[in-house]
């Protein structure tokens, strides 16, 4: 999950991550929700990974 600092001041994302298989989470700096999701510069090096991680299982999984 990639989540914007000023979105969740309660940190209560936290509490859905035990219920996501190899979840983790990311907090950005000073944004809020939309702030995250436009800041792509910010949020895609800890994304990319997680992807290609997943893509290379998938095509492993794959007939």
């Amino acid at each position: 999950m990639v989540a914007g600092e000023k979105e969740d001041p309660k940190h209560e994302t936290e509490a859905s991550l035990p219920f996501l298989a190899d979840a983790s989470l990311v907090r950005l700096s000073g944004l809020g929700h939309l702030g995250a999701f436009y800041r792509s510069d910010l949020a895609l090096p800890h994304v990319r990974p997680f992807l290609r991680s997943n893509l290379r299982e998938a095509r492993l999984r794959s007939p």
